[in-house]
């Protein structure tokens, strides 16, 4: 992943956390995956790299910025090398205080040779938010393919299978189906007949809102 300097500072900041690639360019990283970041300025172009790695949280298609076709979008964090052993360390302060962390064993707790390694709490719920987000999205992508194969069926078909999701998950939308027939038997237009029919498949199938 080749960065300029300042995009570099802009990751370590926190206001850089995607980068985008042609559609003939697929990621070649996995998700969760710690990459080492290149560098590059107009005075040497030569990739260079640098001491900033990060951590792909996601990657997926979306449509091009220029508003043409769609690109990769690939999202990140900050991360520390794969390879740096993260210690804990004894309190520097009285009771009460912080113990802070080092990957030098010497250092570590009880100044022991292999003292495991160490995850903080907030490392931990950094961890569990992530894994919740990448579910978010996969099932918000996974809605959206969906509801994309069912709008080509024909209306009485789309009523049907949500009325028997409905009922097999246990939801109720029979007044919406009702209101629905309403809306078509007064000629109400098809793209407002669309939308109300979209909102009671997600509440048929469960479905988040996309």
């Amino acid at each position: 992943m080749v960065l300029t300097s300042a995009q570099i500072g802009d990751v370590l900041s926190g206001r850089l956390s995607e980068v985008r690639f042609p559609i003939d360019q697929p990621p070649a990283w996995a998700v969760g995956e710690v990459v080492r970041l290149l560098r590059h300025n107009e005075e040497d172009p030569r990739p260079r790299r640098s001491s900033v790695y990060v951590r792909v949280t996601d990657w997926y298609a979306a449509p091009a910025a220029s508003g043409e076709g769609e690109e990769w979008v690939v999202e990140f964090r900050p991360a520390t090398a794969p390879h740096e052993t993260r210690l804990l360390t004894p309190a520097a302060r009285p009771k009460g205080s912080e113990h802070g962390y080092t990957n030098l064993p010497g250092l570590a707790m009880g100044g022991s040779t292999d003292p495991g390694e160490a995850v903080d709490d907030a490392t931990l719920e950094q961890f569990r938010r992530d894994a919740e987000e990448r579910f978010r999205r996969h099932r918000v992508r996974l809605a959206r393919a969906r509801a994309h194969e069912r709008s080509k069926w024909p209306l009485d078909v789309r009523m049907r299978k949500a009325a028997a999701a409905a009922k097999q998950n246990g939801i109720d939308v029979r007044s919406e189906l009702r209101d629905l027939r309403r809306m078509r038997s007064r000629g109400r237009p098809e793209g407002v007949l669309a939308e109300q029919m979209a909102r009671i498949e997600r509440m048929a199938y469960r479905e988040p809102d996309t």
